[in-house]
Protein backbone atom coordinates (compact mmCIF):
# COMPACT_ATOMS: atom_id res chain seq x y z
CA UNK A 1 0.00 0.00 0.00
CA UNK A 2 3.18 2.15 -0.14
CA UNK A 3 3.21 2.42 -3.63
CA UNK A 4 -0.35 1.58 -4.74
CA UNK A 5 -3.79 2.74 -3.62
CA UNK A 6 -5.30 0.81 -1.09
CA UNK A 7 -8.07 -0.43 -3.08
CA UNK A 8 -6.25 -1.64 -6.17
CA UNK A 9 -3.98 -3.32 -3.68
CA UNK A 10 -7.16 -5.02 -1.96
CA UNK A 11 -8.72 -5.81 -5.12
CA UNK A 12 -5.38 -7.54 -6.63
CA UNK A 13 -4.66 -9.42 -3.50
CA UNK A 14 -8.61 -11.02 -3.71
CA UNK A 15 -7.22 -11.96 -6.92
CA UNK A 16 -6.26 -15.30 -5.33
CA UNK A 17 -9.74 -17.23 -5.41
CA UNK A 18 -9.28 -17.50 -9.17
CA UNK A 19 -5.38 -18.39 -8.65
CA UNK A 20 -6.95 -21.21 -6.42
CA UNK A 21 -8.97 -22.31 -9.08
CA UNK A 22 -6.14 -22.16 -11.33
CA UNK A 23 -3.65 -24.03 -9.03
CA UNK A 24 -6.35 -26.43 -8.53
CA UNK A 25 -6.69 -27.05 -12.25
CA UNK A 26 -3.06 -27.97 -13.19
CA UNK A 27 -2.46 -30.12 -10.48
CA UNK A 28 -5.44 -32.23 -11.40
CA UNK A 29 -4.95 -31.66 -14.73
CA UNK A 30 -8.65 -30.93 -15.50
CA UNK A 31 -9.63 -27.57 -17.23
CA UNK A 32 -12.13 -25.57 -14.93
CA UNK A 33 -16.03 -25.62 -16.60
CA UNK A 34 -17.45 -22.20 -17.88
CA UNK A 35 -20.09 -22.24 -15.06
CA UNK A 36 -16.73 -22.42 -12.61
CA UNK A 37 -14.76 -19.67 -14.38
CA UNK A 38 -17.90 -17.49 -14.57
CA UNK A 39 -18.78 -17.69 -10.84
CA UNK A 40 -15.18 -16.62 -9.93
CA UNK A 41 -15.20 -14.06 -12.37
CA UNK A 42 -18.04 -12.76 -11.16
CA UNK A 43 -17.41 -12.86 -8.14
CA UNK A 44 -13.94 -10.83 -9.01
CA UNK A 45 -15.92 -7.85 -10.91
CA UNK A 46 -18.43 -7.46 -7.83
CA UNK A 47 -15.20 -6.78 -6.01
CA UNK A 48 -14.28 -4.46 -8.06
CA UNK A 49 -17.15 -2.42 -7.98
CA UNK A 50 -16.99 -2.55 -4.12
CA UNK A 51 -13.96 -1.29 -3.92
CA UNK A 52 -13.72 1.40 -7.40
CA UNK A 53 -9.90 0.58 -7.01
CA UNK A 54 -8.05 4.19 -8.14
CA UNK A 55 -5.15 3.22 -11.03
CA UNK A 56 -3.37 6.34 -10.48
CA UNK A 57 0.13 6.53 -9.34
CA UNK A 58 0.56 2.82 -9.84
CA UNK A 59 4.18 1.49 -9.25
CA UNK A 60 4.84 -2.07 -10.05
CA UNK A 61 6.64 -2.65 -6.83
CA UNK A 62 3.30 -2.19 -5.30
CA UNK A 63 1.16 -4.52 -8.00
CA UNK A 64 4.38 -7.48 -7.79
CA UNK A 65 3.81 -7.04 -3.53
CA UNK A 66 0.21 -7.55 -3.87
CA UNK A 67 -0.09 -10.13 -6.23
CA UNK A 68 2.42 -12.20 -4.01
CA UNK A 69 0.34 -12.09 -1.20
CA UNK A 70 -2.20 -13.39 -3.80
CA UNK A 71 -0.50 -16.38 -4.31
CA UNK A 72 0.38 -17.07 -0.97
CA UNK A 73 -3.25 -17.04 0.45
CA UNK A 74 -4.06 -19.05 -3.02
CA UNK A 75 -1.08 -22.03 -1.81
CA UNK A 76 -2.67 -21.72 1.97
CA UNK A 77 -5.53 -22.96 0.78
CA UNK A 78 -4.44 -25.00 -1.42
CA UNK A 79 -2.26 -26.88 0.90
CA UNK A 80 -5.03 -27.18 3.53
CA UNK A 81 -7.07 -30.43 3.08
CA UNK A 82 -3.26 -32.20 2.63
CA UNK A 83 -1.61 -30.42 5.93
CA UNK A 84 -4.89 -31.87 7.82
CA UNK A 85 -3.77 -35.28 6.50
CA UNK A 86 -0.60 -35.13 9.01
CA UNK A 87 -1.31 -32.74 11.31
CA UNK A 88 -4.69 -31.38 13.46
CA UNK A 89 -5.84 -27.82 12.66
CA UNK A 90 -4.84 -26.32 15.91
CA UNK A 91 -1.10 -28.32 15.67
CA UNK A 92 -0.67 -26.39 11.95
CA UNK A 93 -2.04 -22.86 13.27
CA UNK A 94 0.18 -23.00 15.66
CA UNK A 95 3.33 -24.22 13.47
CA UNK A 96 2.35 -21.86 10.59
CA UNK A 97 1.95 -18.26 13.18
CA UNK A 98 4.58 -18.68 14.83
CA UNK A 99 6.95 -17.49 12.12
CA UNK A 100 4.17 -15.35 10.56
CA UNK A 101 3.92 -13.48 13.99
CA UNK A 102 7.83 -13.44 14.03
CA UNK A 103 7.95 -11.76 10.47
CA UNK A 104 5.60 -9.26 11.04
CA UNK A 105 7.33 -8.17 14.18
CA UNK A 106 10.84 -7.30 12.11
CA UNK A 107 8.92 -5.93 10.01
CA UNK A 108 7.51 -3.71 12.43
CA UNK A 109 11.14 -3.11 13.94
CA UNK A 110 12.66 -2.18 10.51
CA UNK A 111 10.05 -0.12 9.16
CA UNK A 112 9.76 1.75 12.68
CA UNK A 113 6.19 1.05 12.61
CA UNK A 114 5.87 -1.08 15.97
CA UNK A 115 3.65 0.00 18.40
CA UNK A 116 1.92 -1.46 21.76
CA UNK A 117 -1.78 -0.24 23.76
CA UNK A 118 -1.01 2.52 26.11
CA UNK A 119 -4.16 2.07 27.92
CA UNK A 120 -6.41 -1.26 29.58
CA UNK A 121 -8.66 -0.58 26.73
CA UNK A 122 -5.98 -0.96 23.95
CA UNK A 123 -4.64 -5.06 25.60
CA UNK A 124 -8.42 -5.49 25.94
CA UNK A 125 -8.74 -4.94 22.07
CA UNK A 126 -5.53 -6.75 21.42
CA UNK A 127 -6.25 -9.79 23.16
CA UNK A 128 -9.89 -9.69 21.41
CA UNK A 129 -8.11 -9.85 18.48
CA UNK A 130 -5.92 -11.90 19.16
CA UNK A 131 -8.64 -14.98 20.16
CA UNK A 132 -11.10 -14.20 17.79
CA UNK A 133 -8.15 -14.60 14.78
CA UNK A 134 -7.32 -18.31 16.29
CA UNK A 135 -11.06 -19.33 15.97
CA UNK A 136 -11.38 -18.02 12.77
CA UNK A 137 -8.15 -20.16 11.60
CA UNK A 138 -9.58 -23.14 13.70
CA UNK A 139 -12.95 -22.53 11.12
CA UNK A 140 -11.10 -21.69 7.83
CA UNK A 141 -9.29 -25.19 8.79
CA UNK A 142 -12.56 -27.12 8.81
CA UNK A 143 -14.16 -25.26 5.85
CA UNK A 144 -11.75 -25.75 3.12
CA UNK A 145 -11.07 -29.41 4.59
CA UNK A 146 -14.82 -30.12 4.17
CA UNK A 147 -15.86 -28.13 1.18
CA UNK A 148 -12.86 -28.01 -0.82
CA UNK A 149 -10.12 -25.49 -1.93
CA UNK A 150 -12.08 -24.34 -5.02
CA UNK A 151 -15.51 -23.84 -3.50
CA UNK A 152 -14.35 -22.50 0.01
CA UNK A 153 -12.46 -19.70 -1.79
CA UNK A 154 -15.32 -18.19 -3.61
CA UNK A 155 -17.25 -17.96 -0.36
CA UNK A 156 -13.84 -16.42 1.11
CA UNK A 157 -15.29 -13.14 -0.86
CA UNK A 158 -17.13 -12.64 1.71
CA UNK A 159 -14.65 -11.37 4.09
CA UNK A 160 -14.39 -8.23 1.89
CA UNK A 161 -18.11 -7.35 2.21
CA UNK A 162 -18.41 -7.88 6.31
CA UNK A 163 -15.51 -5.59 6.30
CA UNK A 164 -17.14 -2.95 4.24
CA UNK A 165 -20.79 -3.05 6.03
CA UNK A 166 -19.05 -2.91 9.06
CA UNK A 167 -17.17 0.14 8.81
CA UNK A 168 -20.40 1.41 6.82
CA UNK A 169 -22.38 0.83 10.24
CA UNK A 170 -19.48 1.66 12.69
CA UNK A 171 -18.04 4.73 10.84
CA UNK A 172 -21.37 5.89 9.15
CA UNK A 173 -19.55 5.93 5.59
CA UNK A 174 -21.88 6.19 2.60
CA UNK A 175 -21.65 3.43 -0.20
CA UNK A 176 -22.33 4.37 -3.37
CA UNK A 177 -25.08 2.64 -5.69
CA UNK A 178 -22.29 0.59 -7.64
CA UNK A 179 -20.78 -0.58 -4.56
CA UNK A 180 -24.27 -2.27 -3.51
CA UNK A 181 -24.37 -3.60 -7.20
CA UNK A 182 -20.91 -5.20 -6.66
CA UNK A 183 -21.90 -6.78 -2.89
CA UNK A 184 -25.14 -7.94 -4.61
CA UNK A 185 -22.95 -9.78 -7.68
CA UNK A 186 -20.38 -11.37 -5.08
CA UNK A 187 -23.46 -12.47 -3.09
CA UNK A 188 -25.35 -14.27 -6.23
CA UNK A 189 -21.64 -15.41 -7.09
CA UNK A 190 -21.65 -17.37 -3.48
CA UNK A 191 -25.03 -18.29 -3.76
CA UNK A 192 -24.14 -20.06 -6.99
CA UNK A 193 -21.22 -21.60 -6.13
CA UNK A 194 -23.19 -23.30 -3.23
CA UNK A 195 -25.62 -24.54 -4.80
CA UNK A 196 -22.96 -26.37 -7.06
CA UNK A 197 -20.96 -27.13 -4.22
CA UNK A 198 -24.33 -28.42 -3.00
CA UNK A 199 -25.58 -30.52 -6.15
CA UNK A 200 -22.08 -32.04 -6.65
CA UNK A 201 -21.80 -33.04 -3.08
CA UNK A 202 -18.24 -30.94 -2.49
Amino acid sequence: MKFIPASLASLLFYLWPMLVLVIFSVQNRQFPGIRRIAIFAAAFVGLGLVFGPSIGNVRWEGVVAALTAALGAGFFIILIPKATKYATSMTININTNIPVALILFCGAVLNENLQVPTAAMGWYALLASGLLYGAAMVVIFYAVTHTGPVISSVLFNAEPLIVTLLATMLFAEILQPVQYMGILTVVAAMMFASARSASHGT
